[in-house]
C-alpha cells in the first residue's frame, strides 16, 4: 500500500495557492518596502545576508517567503521593491550549500510552504 501519492499532493498544493488570492498587489508592495527599510537601518544596504554577515535561517525564511510571492504570481514586485533583498535572496539561492537544493525543489509547491526547509 503506498501511503502518499504525490500527483494528490501537487494538486491539493495548487488548489492551496489559487485560494491565496485575497492579497493584493499594493499589500506586497507594501510589505517589501517596509521589510527592505526595516533590513537597511539594521545590517546596511551591503549587508551580504538578511541578518548580519552570516547565513542564518532568517535568509532561508527570505528565499521561501520571495518563493511563495512567486507563486502568487507577485514575483515581479520583489526585485522592483526590495532591490537590496532580491540581491540577498538570488546570493543565498546560489550558495553551494543551497544551489542544488533550491534548484531541484523550484517547481514543489511545499518549499514555498518552508516545510522543506
Amino acid at each position: 500500500m503506498r501511503l502518499f501519492n504525490p500527483s494528490f499532493y501537487v494538486s491539493f498544493c495548487q488548489k492551496y495557492l489559487q485560494n491565496l488570492n485575497f492579497i493584493s498587489e499594493g499589500e506586497c508592495e507594501d510589505y517589501l518596502e517596509s521589510l527592505e527599510k526595516l533590513h537597511i537601518v539594521h545590517t546596511g544596504e551591503k549587508s551580504p545576508f538578511f541578518a548580519g554577515k552570516e547565513l542564518t535561517y532568517a535568509d532561508l525564511q527570505l528565499l521561501v517567503t520571495f518563493d511563495l510571492m512567486k507563486d502568487l504570481g507577485f514575483g515581479e514586485l520583489i526585485a522592483e521593491n526590495a532591490p537590496n533583498l532580491a540581491r540577498i535572496a538570488e546570493s543565498v539561492a546560489d550558495l553551494p550549500e543551497l544551489r542544488d537544493y533550491v534548484q531541484e525543489n523550484e517547481g514543489v509547491a511545499v518549499v514555498a510552504a518552508g516545510m522543506l526547509f
